[in-house]
């Protein structure tokens, strides 16, 4: 059991059993723990306290006696406080000395304890309390640590204060250490950090202020992997050409060492085609990867693995081994832009510039242009835009460059040609050629013609050139004066000539009059194979569709005969086609198209109508009929004469219709019908007669009416209006007794009904009982100008008879008559 001594004076407890002294002690001395009990010796001193300020420290302390404080004598015993700074130290007989002894409270790390003397010697069997011992904190600040590698965070090195506090611990993920109570020095300290495969880091020159979060840093440098990269990581010059070499400090694994564990990447990480190539003799402590030539200044990684493997198994390399490096500066280059003259237009894409003369590069579509791999130094250039058909270039001769130089060269235009356009026109017979291939000499042009044979040329620079057109199967055409002129269009017409098939026919292309009994003549211009020459490579059309069957016979080698099977079709074209499948007598085909040819036969005599007109009145000719039959056509002469020529499609026509039209010459029309002719008859007297055309108009009086009053009032009315301003309107009638044409009646015209009737007023009573004729005139006109009679006409009228008149001429007084007197009547006839 423990118990704490509070006062100085507090004496032990001595209980005497058998002899043996037993002294009851605070549980702070342990000695005989296990019974609670220290042992006691009369002989003993024994010296117990409390040191100040130890409770809450969490701490025991070192409480020590020495022989003589200001000699600084030797220790004679020590014992350690326990955490409520209660202390007893034993001194044996032997230790007990002359001299009063110190006691001291031993300083630690974090506290500070004092010492106090005693004023006398001690004597066996004495127990002194000693007082005044005490411990106090010394002055601390706080200690942030940061380890790094390269300038990056340093996680899990080992970091010790070196400056007695025993303090250490492992970075965190940001490099980082903290330590707290870490006493004020006033001189530096030193702190220390540690890592697997790193050199040990020691920073000695700390400062640790109280009070204050104070701060060290340690870089730590990583030890060599036992492996070298040539190049080393870092160069910036390595030659494009020459392997790259690996050596390792000890015996390695071949097996490990693939590309799977070695590789070497164009950054970021393009692949690179290289070989892995292990020295031999080496213990496979070196190799070298070979490989095509490296792009110039450009940076490629070498990477080995941490998995290649020695001899024994092991991984010597801890992490991958880098060697990051950059080839050499290639040759120069100089790049610029080409535009128009004096526009910020861009040249044409593909422009060419040279260098010296040569041509070195192109101009892409914005007039950009880069050319690389310059490897003339120190000495001026001669930059230039080659000329071209279009275009005038022009040139900078004081570029220099040097090596790995990228230099813009300024100053390069191109001047653009005064042009025009050039329309090419091939035609052959007529027929627009498709697909003609038109040269314009000295330009670059070639153009081919579209469907409509026309081939266009623009930008054609100004001046005088020579057009050739050229089309397989026709003679080449040639025009060597053409003109072209700025901003026009210089039309150029070719009429190609084809050139005729190796082959000919009767009869001929286009011939016509051909017999109906003809034979076809094919003759070749070289022998044939005849087994080619068959009636599926040779036929005869009617009209260019109907086949004509047939056969055909071989005369020589050259010359074939396609014999109708009957005679052909009077005036009927017939084609013959050659198929373009014959074959030579080599086996080869030798014509380029189809041949055809067109013949037309010979037509059918022609057939004859003939007779006279004349008029159904009079039986006078008639002139100015219009006589039609078929597609053939005549007008009667003065004699009334007409001839029709018709032109049979078959030996017999019949159903044949006449027509004969008078309309044109005031008669009427009139038609003969069923009709039959042979071919080359002549039908004679195929007379008619025509009705005069009458006029359109009604009459009051009709024509032939009697008992018509002496005092008529006579109309005439048309179909349309009559033209009533006709200056000769009072001519338009006349009226004259019957048998009396030269005894003209007068009168006043006037209209009525819209101007469509006429009104003839005589300009006297007409007699009684008399016929008259009242003729109408062909000068009448309707209001439109044109006439309305073909023919002078009239009509006849006859009067009422003389009135029968009575008179009673007795009794004259008819007043006063008797029965008796007698009346007396007078006719008057």
């Amino acid at each position: 059991m423990r118990r704490k001594m509070s006062t100085p004076g507090l004496f032990m407890a001595l209980i005497v059993t058998l002899g043996t002294f037993s002294l009851l002690l605070p549980g702070g001395y342990q000695d005989n723990y296990a019974t609670g009990f220290p042992t006691i010796r009369a002989d003993d001193v024994y010296l117990y306290g409390i040191v100040e300020n130890v409770t809450g420290t969490g701490e025991t302390f070192i409480v020590s006696v020495y022989q003589n404080a200001t000699a600084g004598g030797n220790l004679i015993n020590s014992t350690s406080t326990d955490t409520t700074g209660y202390f007893v130290v034993n001194i044996s007989s032997g230790q007990q000395g002359g001299q009063p002894p110190v006691v001291r409270v031993e300083s630690t790390y974090l506290y500070q304890g004092n010492s106090v003397a005693l004023n006398r010697t001690l004597s066996a069997g004495d127990s002194v309390n000693i007082t005044g011992l005490r411990v106090w904190k010394k002055p601390t600040g706080t200690l942030i640590v940061n380890v790094t590698s390269g300038g990056q965070p340093m996680e899990g090195a080992i970091v010790r204060v070196l400056d007695g506090s025993g303090y250490s611990d492992i970075t965190n993920s940001s490099g980082q250490c903290r330590f707290v109570d870490v006493v004020e020095s006033l001189l530096p300290i030193s702190v220390q950090a540690e890592k697997e495969h790193y050199e040990v880091g020691v920073n000695r020159s700390v400062i640790v202020r109280a009070n204050t979060v104070n701060y060290a840093n340690i870089e730590l440098v990583e030890k060599p992997l036992p492996v070298n990269v040539v190049p080393t990581n870092g160069t910036t010059t390595y030659p494009v050409v020459g392997d790259i070499y690996i050596y390792f400090y000890q015996d390695m694994d071949a097996a490990s060492l693939t590309k799977e564990n070695i590789t070497l990447v164009k950054n970021p990480d393009i692949p690179v085609n290289y070989s892995i190539n292990i020295t031999p003799n080496t213990n496979n402590r070196s190799l070298r990867l070979t490989h095509p030539p490296l792009e110039y200044d450009t940076w490629y990684t070498v990477r080995v693995s941490s998995n290649v493997k020695d001899l024994s198994g092991g991984y010597p390399i801890w992490k991958d081994y880098v060697s990051v490096f950059k080839t050499e500066k290639g040759p120069a280059t100089i790049y610029g832009w080409v535009y128009l003259k004096g526009t910020s237009i861009p040249a044409p894409e593909g422009t060419t510039i040279k260098i010296n003369g040569l041509p070195q590069g192109t101009t892409d579509e914005n007039g950009y242009f880069e050319i690389d791999n310059i490897r003339t130094y120190g000495i001026p250039l001669n930059v230039s835009v080659e000329s071209t058909y279009l275009y005038i270039g022009s040139f900078n001769n004081s570029v220099v460059v040097y090596k790995g130089d990228r230099i813009e060269v300024k100053d390069l235009w191109v001047e653009k040609r005064p042009t025009g356009t050039v329309m090419a026109v091939v035609t052959s017979e007529g027929e627009p050629i498709e697909g003609a291939e038109v040269i314009l000499h000295g330009t670059p042009y070639v153009n081919y013609t579209d469907e409509r044979g026309i081939a266009m040329f623009y930008e054609v620079v100004t001046g005088a050139l020579t057009i050739t057109v050229e089309k397989e199967h026709f003679y080449t055409g040639r025009n060597y004066s053409v003109v072209v002129r700025e901003g026009e269009v210089t039309q150029v017409h070719f009429n190609l000539v084809p050139i005729p098939l190796p082959i000919a026919t009767s009869p001929e292309d286009g011939e016509d009059q051909v017999p109906v009994d003809t034979n076809i003549t094919i003759t070749f211009f070289e022998d044939v194979l005849i087994s080619t020459v068959t009636t599926s490579t040779v036929k005869l059309y009617e009209n260019g569709v109907t086949p004509v069957p047939g056969t055909i016979h071989a005369i020589t080698s050259r010359q074939v005969i396609f014999d109708p099977s009957g005679d052909l079709k009077h005036e009927t074209s017939y084609t013959i086609f050659i198929s373009k499948d014959i074959r030579n007598a080599t086996g080869d085909l030798f014509l380029w198209k189809n041949y055809q040819a067109t013949f037309t036969t010979v037509p059918w005599p022609p057939a004859y109508i003939r007779g006279y007109v004349k008029d159904a009145e009079d039986g006078e000719p008639v002139a100015g009929i219009v006589v039609r039959c078929l597609d053939s056509e005549d007008t009667t002469d003065d004699a009334g004469f007409y001839q029709l020529m018709l032109r049979p499609s078959e030996e017999t026509m019949s159903s044949l219709t006449v027509e004969f039209n008078g309309s044109g010459v005031g008669y009427t029309t009139t038609t003969i019908t069923d009709v039959t002719l042979s071919a080359g008859e002549i039908l004679e007297f195929l007379n008619v007669t025509l009705e005069k055309i009458k006029g359109r108009y009604t009459t009051y009086p009709e024509d032939g009416e009697t008992l018509v009053p002496v005092d008529v009032i006579i109309e005439v009315r048309f179909d349309m209006p009559l033209k009533i301003d006709d200056p000769n309107v009072s001519e338009w009638f006349a009226l004259s007794p019957l048998g009396h044409s030269t005894v003209k009646i007068g009168g006043e015209v006037s209209f009525k009904d819209g101007d469509r009737t006429a009104v003839f007023a005589p300009e006297e009573t007409l007699s009684y009982g008399t016929t008259y004729r009242l003729h109408i005139y062909n000068t009448i006109k309707y209001s439109d100008g044109t006439p309305a009679l073909w023919w002078n006409e009239s009509i006849t009228f006859t009067t009422e008879p003389t009135p029968l008149f009575v008179d009673v001429i007795q009794p004259e007084d008819r007043t006063n008559v008797s029965q008796r007197d007698p009346i007396v009547i007078q006719f008057s006839k």
